[in-house]
């Protein structure tokens, strides 16, 4: 009994290995309401010049883009959205794109771009039960029947409404059906089985009854028409009307029809299909695969793109039959294997049979795997409790002498002896007990000296030896440890997953959460290369997988992508460059399993989502995933293997694939892009609208939409139009105007953007099938976000008006307040200047009164004085004194009156100049001459320095003037035991005279001593020190410019100086040169006059000693004496 168990239980696990490793050509795959069909009961079926199927069923109109089902159905009337029934007989599309619906109630247009639907014939007050069908020519033309009615209408589009279309020769039967063939010729089925024709010529239509009678069907498939009746005779026209041959009696009736592979696909009326070659032979290359579909009545059939046949059902939704491309052979979940139902880690060809490392069973094998010979009769199994000290098996690494090395989470690392088949554990090596436990190997590397290399799950890289004597025992040579250290001597981490044997002396290690080691066998330095640490370096440190291909260049699988790098560069290089490829540029995942290389040179990857083939010249990646006929989209760590024959093996979570790379066909076709559900700041856009984006239409024509400031976002569905591994295909987009860089996404994700600053913007995007081609940009869309008011051109016009406004007005206002304040400021100066000069007047008359009343008063004084002596004494010897001081003051008072006049007339330019040819030296001798009386008074140091023989042309008057008034000026402020000095040199480069006048015990600054010549200036205000000016070097200075000299002063070392220059080779306007110089024969009577001293006073002996004495303070030596 138990030997019959095990014969049924071998029996079913060989049926189901020639089920899973038969080859299967067709797949079918079932749509109903999980899929979101709105009713499984189909009435017919349409794929439109857009790839989107539409299905009409009982229940609404369907729209199936591969990915998800969008549905119209019946609803309010006249609302623009919804149709005119929710029972759909039939669907057509004209040439630009509207599809019109045929439905029980009336006919629907619906226009793709807007999602707008217009209603025909829909009637709530009459009954309607026939339906309704229409028929396209490929011209455009629109026709429509009410079914079993004898009309047939045609739509005007200016006029948007159907008109009675009146055919020659038609009668009152019913009309069943119409339709378009190749050429336009319209056909039309009667509802008594007659079929008429009538021909299109140049817009005329012309009858031709054709000598048929029973049609019960009418159908356009491959360019050619068909119809049946109800002997079940198949007639076929695809040229001249006429004659009308039957093509094939049928086992049954036909309901639908299709041109499919090469072959015809009939559905029958009750149930099933049948299949027919070219010259209607049975077939049966489809249901062969799918019996399931001898079982369901089918009701429409449709050939479609990609190789795909569409079977509408009733009450089974719609089967999509695909043409399998690609041959990936899958062990594992699809084939009902239960040791496959779980994670493969490894793979090694043992003697003639595959070893299979497991996660959780052990190691199963399959004898001649991949071959003509193979099956799973001799299927073995080695797990825990017989074989295996653990069921977990890393790695299979087949050696030397027939020896097989397993990585498992058994300690150390188990044997598999091929000459004994025997496995030796690890704690059953001599030796083993010698060194520190260790277990969870993960990879097993064989180097060329026959020692073993091992990676550990958490305890670093072992290097082990063994021997094996005559008895088959083995024993440890040598073991040695590398751990990490954070030095050179130990690994980046101690998770090692894989390991790869480099050139030389080197060894590759790939670390977990540590980047990868370079190992030197000789020196047993480690190099480890880690990301983050150099521009150029590895994308990520988690490192998985390693492989270095046939043109030595080292593969590195990662958690964040694949790197690559010429191995002797990254050998001799402490910072090799890493190329990286990820996700952005094509990747299905950039979670790295295992790597491995075709015959073709082309590297195979395993991720987390897929298998890739990335083509190293060009970098071009093409992805497979489970709906290509992998075991799973999720692979495992390493498990891989290239068998002797080119197969490529690997492994993941629920079995493993095999495959010969060259039986992989690379789709070159691109789907086509739906966008839908198009959101601006949470409103739907045209709802029920969509637009389809084709490869390399680029639509100049493309929506535009505005948004407001405050509504500045939008989102954007994004489908792909791919019915057979939509999930494989990848888009990306960028915003022209907003993006720098691209932004990848896989299929059916959502374009969202935010917080779009105003301005105008272009939606770009383009497309790949995942299988390593992209298309173009195409522009899907404009958007403008317009401008808050407030910063729209118009208003910053206004602003800047406001603000030239306000500049201009505060321009205005400060320039005033500007202004007044200068007229304040001037006025006040003004007043300032005529108060000073005010001042400086009354000061100066102050002083010229002063200057007058005293000649004066001594004038009157000495008159009154020599009265009165002249009366008592007569001949008294002061008669003469008091004469002569009257005489000197008289003079003084003239020559102060004369000088205010000529400076008047020097102010007033009616000065007149009278030149004499002087002899300089002699009148500046007398002059100076006339002040020795007054320097031997106030005991004066005089000093006179006259150069000889100066002549020159001079006013002699003003010259005079000149220098009388600087040493008069000199004298008057030169104190006692004090020294003036007078000089006169001519200069004979400059060709000028020099005359200079200085005096000791000044204490002016350079300041005070600039504003002598200006008149009336004070240096002091005090009245017993004051320095004044008065109008003497004002006038001074008016009188040496008429003589074309120069005059300044210099105030230094308490000494003040004024220099006179006049030009010595000046001679005026019609003066002639005479002989001999004018010697003046003595100065003006009033110099003589002003410099006479007076005659000295003898004292008055009749003064008694008790007389009252006064005190008198003056600097007049003459008040002194009449006093």
């Amino acid at each position: 009994m138990r030997f019959v168990r095990k014969y049924i239980l071998l029996c079913v696990c060989i049926l189901h290995a020639c089920i899973a490793f038969a080859q299967v050509n067709y797949i079918a795959g079932q749509i109903d309401n999980t899929s979101g069909l709105s009713n499984s009961c189909i009435n017919g079926v349409l794929q439109d010049s857009d790839d989107l199927v539409w299905l009409a069923t009982w229940d609404g109109l369907n729209l199936y883009n591969g990915t998800s089902m969008h549905v119209f159905n019946y609803g309010k009337a006249g609302s623009g959205s919804y149709l005119s029934s929710n029972v759909i007989y039939n669907i057509n599309e004209d040439r630009n794109g509207n599809l019109w619906v045929g439905t029980v109630e009336g006919i629907s247009k619906l226009n793709k771009q807007t999602g707008n639907i217009s209603n025909y014939f829909y009637d709530t007050r009459r009954v309607n039960t026939n339906g309704f069908v229409t028929a396209v020519s490929s011209t455009g033309e629109v026709l429509a029947v009410n079914r079993n009615k004898e009309n047939i209408l045609k739509y005007d589009r200016q006029k948007d409404t159907f008109t009675p279309f009146l055919l020659p020769g038609s009668t009152d039967r019913m009309i069943v059906n119409i339709l378009f063939d190749a050429h336009d010729n319209l056909w039309v089925q009667k509802n008594d089985g007659r079929l008429q024709v009538y021909q299109n010529k140049n817009g005329k239509y012309t009858l031709h009854n054709l000598a048929v009678t029973g049609v019960n069907n009418l159908l356009f498939i491959n360019n050619s028409i068909f119809f049946s009746t109800g002997s079940r005779d198949l007639y076929k026209i695809s040229g001249e009307v006429t004659p009308v041959k039957v093509l094939s009696n049928l086992p049954h009736e036909i309901r639908s029809m299709a041109f499919y592979q090469g072959r015809y696909i009939l559905a029958w009326s009750s149930k099933g299909m049948g299949e027919y070659t070219l010259d209607f032979k049975a077939d049966n290359f489809i249901t062969r695969e799918n019996p399931m579909l001898a079982d369901i009545r089918i009701t429409s059939l449709w050939a479609g793109k990609e190789n795909i046949l569409w079977v509408g059902s009733d009450g089974n939704g719609v089967i999509r039959i695909t043409k399998k491309l690609n041959y990936f052979n899958a062990v594992g979940k699809q084939s009902g294997n239960a040791q496959f139902r779980i994670p493969v880690r490894a793979f090694c060809n043992v003697g003639s049979e595959l070893w299979v490392g497991t996660k959780g069973n052990g190691i199963t094998t399959v004898k001649n795997l991949g071959q003509p010979g193979m099956s799973f009769a001799s299927m073995r199994s080695f797990n825990a409790g017989q074989d295996l000290l653990d069921n977990c098996v890393y790695a299979i690494e087949k050696g030397q002498n027939g020896m097989v090395y397993i990585g498992s989470d058994a300690p150390g690392i188990t044997l598999y002896d091929e000459a004994t088949s025997k496995f030796t554990d690890w704690n059953q090596i001599n030796g083993s007990n010698k060194y520190p436990a260790f277990g969870s190997v993960h990879c097993v590397s064989l180097d060329k000296d026959g020692s073993l290399w091992l990676g550990l799950n958490d305890n670093g890289l072992v290097h082990l030896k063994l021997d094996k004597n005559a008895q088959g025992q083995f024993s440890i040579k040598f073991l040695q440890r590398y751990i990490y250290n954070d030095a050179q001597t130990g690994p980046a981490s101690n998770v090692i997953y894989t390991l790869a044997q480099g050139s030389g002396d080197n060894l590759w290690v790939g670390c977990r959460y540590g980047g990868l080691s370079l190992f030197n066998k000789k020196t047993k330095q480690f190099t480890n290369f880690k990301a983050n640490t150099y521009e150029g370096g590895i994308s990520n440190n988690d490192v998985l997988s390693l492989y270095i291909d046939s043109s030595k260049k080292l593969w590195v699988g990662t958690s964040f992508g694949l790197n690559w790098v010429n191995e002797a560069e990254a050998i001799k290089s402490k910072t090799p460059i890493f190329h990286w490829l990820n996700t952005d540029n094509g990747m299905p995942n950039n979670t790295i399993h295992a790597i491995t290389e075709d015959a073709r040179k082309n590297i195979w990857i395993s991720t987390n989502k897929g298998l890739a083939k990335v083509d190293p010249q060009s970098l071009k990646i093409v992805s497979f995933k489970e709906s290509d006929g992998l075991q799973n989209d999720e692979f495992s760590d390493n498990a891989v293997w290239r068998s002797a024959n080119g197969q490529l093996f690997f492994g993941g979570i629920y079995g493993f694939n095999y495959f010969r790379p060259e039986d992989i066909k690379v789709n070159t076709r691109q789907p086509q892009l739906m966008l839908s559900n198009l959101q601006l700041a949470n409103k739907k856009a045209d709802a029920g609208s969509f637009k389809v984006l084709k490869e390399g239409v680029d639509d100049a024509s493309a929506p535009h939409y505005e948004l407001m400031p405050q509504d500045n976002y939008f989102e954007q569905k994004v489908e792909f139009i791919s019915f057979i591994t939509p999930q494989k295909c990848r888009f990306s987009y960028f915003l022209e105007g907003n993006d720098k860089n691209w932004h990848q996404a896989s299929h059916n994700q959502t374009i969202f953007y935010n917080n779009l600053s105003p301005g105008d913007y272009v939606l770009k995007i383009r497309w790949s099938n995942g299988e390593g081609g992209w298309t173009a940009p195409v522009t899907a869309y404009t958007i403008t976000v317009k401008q808050y008011f407030w910063l729209t051109p118009f208003a910053f016009c206004f602003y800047a008006m406001v603000l030239a406004g306000a500049g201009y007005v505060f321009y205005r206002y400060r320039r005033n307040k500007f202004l007044l304040k200068q007229e304040i400021r001037v006025e006040h100066m003004l007043r300032e200047k005529d108060e000073k000069l005010h001042q400086e007047q009354l000061s100066f008359f102050t002083n010229i009164a002063h200057e007058l009343q005293t000649p004066l008063t001594l004038i009157l004084g000495s008159l009154e004085r020599y009265i009165y002596k002249s009366r008592e004494k007569a001949g008294h010897p002061d008669n003469g004194r008091f004469l002569s001081i009257v005489n000197q003051e008289a003079a003084r008072l003239h020559y102060l009156v004369q000088q205010l006049l000529e400076f008047r007339k020097a102010e007033s330019g009616h000065l007149n100049m009278h030149y004499t040819y002087l002899h300089v030296t002699d009148m500046l001798k007398n002059i100076s001459a006339l002040f020795s009386a007054a320097a031997e008074q106030k005991q004066i140091d005089f000093s006179i320095d006259v150069e000889p023989a100066v002549h020159l042309w001079a006013d002699k008057d003003k010259l005079e003037k000149i220098i009388y008034n600087l040493l008069s000026n000199a004298f008057k402020h030169t104190g006692n035991n004090e020294y003036v000095m007078f000089t006169v040199n001519s200069l004979k480069q400059d060709d000028v005279l020099e005359i200079i006048v200085a005096n000791s015990g000044c204490k002016l600054s350079d300041e005070q001593a600039s504003h002598l010549f200006d008149m009336f200036f004070a240096a002091d205000d005090t009245q017993q020190t004051k320095i004044s000016s008065g109008i003497g070097l004002a006038f001074t200075r008016q009188m040496v410019l008429m003589l074309n000299g120069d005059i300044s002063v210099n105030c230094l070392n308490n000494w003040i100086t004024f220099k006179v220059t006049l030009p010595l080779n000046f001679v005026p306007d019609g003066a002639l040169q005479p002989e001999q110089a004018h010697k003046p024969e003595s100065l003006s009577y009033i110099f003589n006059s002003l410099t006479t001293p007076g005659v000295p006073m003898q004292p008055d002996s009749s003064i008694a000693d008790n007389n009252k004495l006064s005190l008198v303070n003056s600097s007049n030596q003459h008040k002194k004496q009449v006093l």
